[in-house]
């Protein structure tokens, strides 16, 4: 699909893939890193600033340095399978 790139269309996502799901923003994991992930980050139980500008870093509750998205995937996972789910669902915005 096309890329979801407003402020309030990212938090709309996430509050929308979540109630598909049958959960609420607090047990999502946002990533982002800028300033039109804020919103999306906050909502999350779990926001994390990957390679971000700092007024995200400063806001996010995780922060990844690099851009390796590999690591990001095994964190969601190892927190999914903590909580003792089957498998992440991941969605990109």
């Amino acid at each position: 699909g096309e890329p979801i790139l407003g402020r309030a269309a990212k938090a709309e996502a996430l509050l929308e893939i979540c109630a598909r799901l049958g959960l609420t923003p607090a047990d999502a994991i946002a990533v982002g890193d800028g300033a039109n992930d804020l919103d999306m980050i906050r909502l999350a139980g779990t926001g994390v600033a990957l390679h971000a500008k700092p007024t995200v870093a400063a806001q996010a509750k995780g922060k990844q340095r690099g851009t390796d998205m590999n690591r990001i995937t095994v964190f969601a996972a190892t927190l999914t399978l903590a909580a003792g789910l089957s498998a992440p669902v991941m969605a990109a915005t």
